[in-house]
């Protein structure tokens, strides 16, 4: 008895499975279902602070490292000769920004990585 109940359950859920594949709006509501998600994204309002989430490590690495030989640039003419100044501070742009660049791939790395690993 059990044997012939379980048999009638496994035709049940074959059939369900066969007209579920049959469906033939089945790709008409994926379609809709991805053209209203693709509009409300696109009439978010926009925000800079989820751009900003969104930019990669590695492009605000380099900018930050990009602004601290901006500031040094403009802070080292105070404390010494000028000539000399720009020259060091040229030099703290060059190291300031491929240090950012380094570390913000380092963290676009890890990231990947974590991802990677869920």
């Amino acid at each position: 008895m059990t044997n012939n109940r379980s048999e009638v359950e496994r035709l049940k859920k074959l059939r369900e499975r066969q007209l579920a594949a049959r469906d033939p709006h089945k790709k008409q509501r994926k379609l809709q279902q991805t053209v209203t998600r693709k509009y409300r994204r696109a009439t978010e309002p926009f925000s800079l602070g989820r751009m900003w989430d969104q930019t990669p490590s590695i492009w605000k690495g380099t900018l930050f490292g990009m602004s601290f030989g901006v500031i040094a640039i403009l802070i080292l003419p105070l404390f010494m000769d000028p000539v000399l100044a720009v020259t060091v501070g040229v030099i703290v742009l060059v190291v300031a920004t491929i240090f950012g660049l380094l570390l913000g791939r380092a963290v676009d790395a890890r990231d990947n990585i974590q991802d990677l690993l869920r």
